[in-house]
């Protein structure tokens, strides 16, 4: 369950542009962390803010690497989870102005 969480989540949010810090072969599935979208509108405190009017807690990745934040997929979640979280995501980051990314398909 939590590989297919990881990978539902790291799918959408690829196909939204953003990338992943670790190759998907070193990653483990408890944790997804991602650079900071690469727009000029981006901040993290505004899309944690933003996130966390939605009901999800994001963490920043500053412990592990510098713009980067982090999503937990550890516990009872289920894929009806990862669509509210990927909506979150979307709503969020709509909300703060980061619409679109580069390299987004």
């Amino acid at each position: 369950r939590y590989t297919a969480n990881w990978r539902r989540l790291v799918a959408s949010l690829r196909q939204r542009g953003l990338r992943t810090l670790l190759p998907d072969d070193v990653a483990a599935p408890i944790i997804a962390t991602f650079h900071d979208p690469d727009h000029p509108r981006y901040s993290f405190q505004a899309f944690y803010e933003a996130m966390e009017r939605r009901g999800v807690i994001i963490f920043p990745g500053r412990l592990t690497a510098a713009g980067t934040f982090r999503i937990g997929l550890m516990g009872d979640l289920v894929d009806e989870d990862m669509s509210f979280i990927i909506q979150a995501i979307d709503e969020a980051l709509t909300e703060i102005g980061v619409d679109r990314m580069a390299g987004a398909a």
